[in-house]
């Protein structure tokens, strides 16, 4: 949103919300500053952000929204709709929407606090029949572990930094060795998977806290999609690699009361190295730049503590 002043801000909530504006700040996320604006009103605080899912139409989501709202699922913020019964607006042929702004304290990489976004996982991880969410096909998210392999072992992979290229040298054959162990699990496990709501984004800036009780907010990337595999997600990435977080994170989950087929999932979802693979499916595309390199620098400095965090959920 670095296109809008707050200015236009301020003239846009009035023309087409009707809202008197008190004060406009702006809100980061994990990679991107500006991405939306806190909006202060007389008649409340709202959340007005532009629409960037290149996946998803506006209407699509909006539609998935008024699910999640009939599910009741904490921290699914009120959209708001033009003076006009519009659900979004253009600005200088943009899309953006309204709505409500959520507070919250930030994860504290608790225990308490990681077993509460288990919790919160169990609940948001339902099924629906509702026509605005696509079924997932399982081949369709295989597919790129399977390309990064074959990148892996043909070497296509070009424009790497030197330390880079050792590392993958290295690590080649422990890799693609995960890469299809992961693979065949889940295809074998193909007719356990039962497609449930996913948030899509459960990243530390999309985590928040009221009292005890986590919520989640930007569900821009919510789906049909499979539970193990975010809650796999969010052991990895959210609780930080820490095998404590991560244990109250299940628990809070249930993770005794998860059929053992799902069990197995979730340890197969953990072990695909997402981020490997995704910069391996870059590097054929284009060299690599300073935020590649920077993601390059990350994984081999915790690749130690990432395998580890591997063989801690292995049977």
């Amino acid at each position: 949103m670095h296109e809008m002043t707050e200015h236009d801000v301020v003239a846009l909530i009035k023309a087409e919300y009707n809202l008197d504006v008190t004060d406009v700040s702006w809100h980061d996320s994990l990679y991107t500053s500006h991405v939306a604006a806190r909006v202060k009103t007389r008649q409340g605080t709202f959340k007005l952000k532009r629409y960037s899912n290149r996946f998803l139409t506006l209407k699509q989501l909006y539609g998935r929204y008024q699910t999640l709202s009939s599910l009741r699922i904490l921290g699914v913020p009120k959209w708001h709709l033009t003076t006009d019964g519009a659900p979004s607006t253009l600005y200088r042929s943009k899309a953006y929407y309204l709505v409500d702004w959520v507070e919250g304290r930030s994860f504290q990489h608790s225990y308490d606090d990681a077993m509460a976004l288990g919790l919160l996982l169990r609940e948001v991880h339902v099924g629906t029949r509702s026509k605005e969410f696509q079924i997932p096909t399982l081949q369709h998210r295989l597919r790129p572990i399977m390309n990064a392999k074959e990148i892996l072992r043909r070497h296509r992979y070009r424009n790497l930094p030197v330390q880079v290229d050792r590392f993958l040298q290295r690590e080649s054959s422990f890799l693609q060795a995960t890469m299809t162990r992961s693979v065949r699990t889940l295809t074998s496990l193909a007719g356990e998977l039962e497609p449930k709501i996913v948030h899509g984004d459960v990243t530390i800036p999309n985590v928040l806290y009221q009292g005890k009780k986590a919520i989640l907010i930007d569900w821009e990337r919510v789906s049909l999609g499979y539970a193990m595999e975010e809650l796999a997600k969010t052991a990895m990435n959210t609780c930080n690699l820490s095998t404590g977080l991560a244990d109250h994170l299940l628990q809070g989950y249930g993770w005794d009361a998860i059929s053992e087929p799902m069990q197995t999932a979730f340890r197969a979802f953990l072990q695909i190295p997402r981020e490997v693979i995704y910069l391996l499916h870059l590097s054929v595309r284009k060299p690599a730049g300073d935020a590649e390199r920077a993601q390059w620098q990350l994984i081999m400095q915790t690749w130690r503590d990432r395998k580890a965090f591997f063989a801690h959920y292995e049977v």
